[in-house]
């Protein structure tokens, strides 16, 4: 499912109602391309786990630094809000138009004309 939403000026996105329920207080937003991840802190540790599992020793911490350094753990305001950082944000949305896309185990967050431009 895709919602059609838009960020305050400090850059807070509220989380659709049906949705807040799947991510907890918790989530943990990745840059992850051309969009920002959110996951839920049960989904985030699997993530990882998976990702780690099959590299040799001496990639892990490499890899463990790209991948930390690309995220930010927050938390779902009494709103339903959560912040999307500068540093992750910076270079994917040209305003304040989001779409919010329902992937089942995480969300994704795309600046709503790239989107629309890669949807067509």
């Amino acid at each position: 499912m895709e919602y059609g939403s838009s960020l305050d000026e400090k850059s807070r996105l509220i989380i659709p109602a049906s949705l807040r329920r799947k991510l907890g207080q918790r989530v943990i937003i990745q840059r992850n391309g051309k969009c920002l991840s959110v996951h839920n802190q049960e989904q985030w540790e699997k993530l990882v786990t998976k990702i780690l599992e099959d590299l040799p020793p001496e990639r892990k911490n490499q890899v463990k630094r790209d991948f930390y350094s690309k995220s930010f753990e927050g938390r779902v305001d009494s709103r339903g809000r959560i912040l999307l950082p500068s540093f992750l944000k910076n270079g994917l949305f040209s305003g304040r138009k989001v779409i919010v896309v329902d992937e089942r185990d995480h969300l994704q967050i795309w600046d709503r004309e790239r989107y629309l431009a890669r949807s067509h």
